[in-house]
């Protein structure tokens, strides 16, 4: 791949840096917390190694005492092979999984890029530094919390991040690069750019917040769902202090350029059109779900375009409301008590 300077990169760097929202410092000296990141997809493909349905048992009863929860949802949850992890039918459908060609190729690319030696396993030991640090500071803005155990599979290009009773598995086959050769024709063009290894630590704290403090809506408006949006963007960029703000949109550096260059636009549409406070769910759809572009701004803009007004809403709250802790924003229903007290006006 031909290597540009660094000055245009830098400068880039430098411009979105600046525009970022204020980190709040967090002492997180005397806690001690680690997170650990399981590599349980590859103690799972050892199953495709067994040479009778005998040997694939007993190996299949040492994961599940590994992995208890994990591996009976992975196998009757994202799978769908049973109803418990060693019944009768995922015993039979076990051996025909393992010989289907699309699954070797999919569960062997993920192999090469991820385990020790692959051109992604660093990001592994990166992600586990950054959940480390992310944990660290939700325990210190949260108090108590209960720190996830992470593990991997394999979805087959299913949810990218699965939630469990107590931990959360991150689908790697999701984040194998946006040009990865199999995503063509099978994942939408616009969703690809995503699918890369940077994004795993913002999806698996978006996914942690999500349901730590979940959606409670009062009026059924299309703010409130800007605000909760934001409101997860602007604490993973606390938990991740040194996130880019790219990824924590999960933008190209040319979307984020347009959006905040037209943030003043992108609201004053919001707000004469009267969406707003509309309670019309096709707003939500329009404004907040991944797609190409959003559809009430122009097709320059980026998808989510409403997700990004909500959090610079949260942002302008947070910075004029200093004596506002993170967890009393996030237990804050009251969106438009938000709105009025964040005096947010873009020109």
């Amino acid at each position: 791949m031909k290597r540009f300077t660094y000055i245009i990169p830098l400068f880039i760097i430098l411009f979105f840096t600046a525009c970022s929202n204020e980190k709040r410092t967090a002492d997180i000296s005397d806690i001690n917390l680690e997170v650990s990141v399981e590599g349980s997809y590859l103690d799972f493909w050892q199953l495709s190694l067994c040479d009778s349905t005998n040997v694939m048992v007993s190996q299949l009863e040492q994961l599940h005492a590994k992995y208890p929860q994990w591996s009976s949802d992975y196998l009757c949850d994202i799978l769908q092979f049973g109803y418990t992890y060693n019944d009768t039918l995922v015993q039979l459908t076990l051996p025909l999984f393992f010989t289907d060609t699309n699954v070797i190729s999919l569960y062997e690319d993920v192999i090469n890029k991820y385990s020790e030696g692959g051109e992604y396993n660093k990001y592994l030991h990166t992600l586990q530094e950054q959940l480390t640090l992310a944990m660290r500071r939700a325990t210190y803005f949260f108090s108590e919390i209960e720190v996830p155990n992470i593990y991997t599979h394999v979805s087959g290009l299913n949810d990218k991040i699965y939630l469990g009773q107590n931990y959360i598995s991150v689908s790697l086959d999701n984040y194998m690069g946006s040009t990865y050769s199999t995503y063509q024709g099978n994942v939408y063009d616009y969703l690809q750019h995503n699918m890369c290894p940077e994004m795993m630590p913002v999806d698996i704290i978006n996914a942690w917040l999500t349901n730590y403090f979940q959606f409670i809506p009062q009026e059924g408006t299309l703010l409130e769902d800007l605000i909760y949006e934001g409101k997860k963007i602007y604490i993973t960029s606390i938990l991740l202090p040194d996130m880019h703000d790219t990824l924590l949109m999960g933008y190209t550096p040319q979307q984020l350029e347009w959006s905040q260059q037209n943030e003043a636009a992108m609201w004053q549409t919001i707000v004469s059109e009267q969406h707003l406070f509309s309670q019309e769910s096709i707003w939500r759809s329009k404004y907040v779900r991944d797609a190409p572009f959003t559809t009430p701004f122009t097709q320059s803009s980026p998808g989510r375009g409403g997700v990004y007004l909500g959090w610079k809403i949260v942002e302008s709250y947070m910075s004029r409301n200093k004596q506002i802790t993170p967890l009393q924003l996030m237990l804050n229903n009251n969106s438009r008590q938000i709105l009025e007290l964040s005096g947010y006006n873009p020109k």
